[in-house]
């Protein structure tokens, strides 16, 4: 299956030089992986997971799997930034003002 083929399906369309990995579990989970094409392979970005038999069709659980892991995607600068910003106040925080 192409990335046009998961577009037309409903997925969200990816960046250049990304795109989604799925894979199926031995309990029947779908795992979709978004990830970034490297020079030499390719390096994780984002994921979901998505039980097949909780859906009508294959096709809903691909669709609603791929908007998640681009949710995801989405969300992981947010808490990076985040994240940095919480480290500027790492240390010990004296109350005479650092002497």
């Amino acid at each position: 299956m192409s990335m046009a083929d998961l577009v037309a399906l409903g997925a969200p369309e990816l960046p250049a030089d990304y795109f989604y990995r799925l894979r199926l579990s031995g309990l029947g989970i779908l795992r979709v992986t978004i990830r970034r094409q490297c020079r030499v392979g390719s390096r994780f970005v984002a994921e979901a997971l998505a039980v097949p038999h909780l859906y009508p069709n294959p096709g809903d659980t691909v669709v609603k799997a791929c908007r998640e892991a681009v949710r995801d995607m989405r969300d992981r600068p947010l808490f990076k930034a985040r994240e940095a910003a919480a480290r500027g106040f790492i240390g010990d925080h004296d109350p005479r003002g650092g002497r």
